[in-house]
């Protein structure tokens, strides 16, 4: 709102939204102190603004390139790790096999079950939930259950 705008309504007090109210009620802020704030907050915008210009927020290909390579090794490395303790060299789905087999589920559902703990705990840190680990571990772990099902999804639906 600018200046001319209250120039107009020089007889009235407004609270911080910007509503209009008579004189005679209580007002929450003065007219003269929300045009200071609002020059602030004017100043704080341009600034954020010149910001902006000078380092133009872009995520570029060299970056990308990093954290593509970067991902895969470190999902190589993580699927290495975690092969040991849920999987054997003959088969890699064995422990998903191996649940769906006890509970007389389909692997999807035990993948789904498995891998929905790392995307809960993803989708809770968009939500400012404390986690025990860092979230790009979590990514980390996803990604690879997420090759997990692509296994599946050969094996149980052969592809020509």
């Amino acid at each position: 709102m600018s200046t001319s705008d209250y120039q107009n309504t020089a007889n009235l007090r407004r609270p911080i939204l910007g509503q209009a109210i008579p004189k005679e009620q209580p007002a929450l802020i003065d007219t003269e102190v929300h045009l200071k704030m609002m020059s602030e907050l004017e100043k704080l915008r341009f600034e954020v603004d010149e910001l902006r210009k000078l380092k133009p927020r872009a995520y570029s290909t060299e970056q990308w390139n990093v954290l593509v390579r970067d991902s895969v090794a470190r999902v190589i490395d993580l699927e290495k790790l975690k092969a040991k303790d849920y999987a054997t060299s003959a088969d890699r789905l064995a422990t998903i096999r191996g649940i769906a087999r006890e509970l007389d589920l389909s692997m999807m559902t035990v993948w789904a079950v498995l891998a929905g703990k790392h995307w809960r705990a993803i989708v809770g840190h968009t939500q400012g939930a404390q986690q025990n680990e860092p979230v790009a571990s979590r990514v980390d772990d996803l990604l690879v259950y997420l090759l997990l099902y692509k296994a599946i999804l050969q094996e149980e639906e052969p592809q020509p």
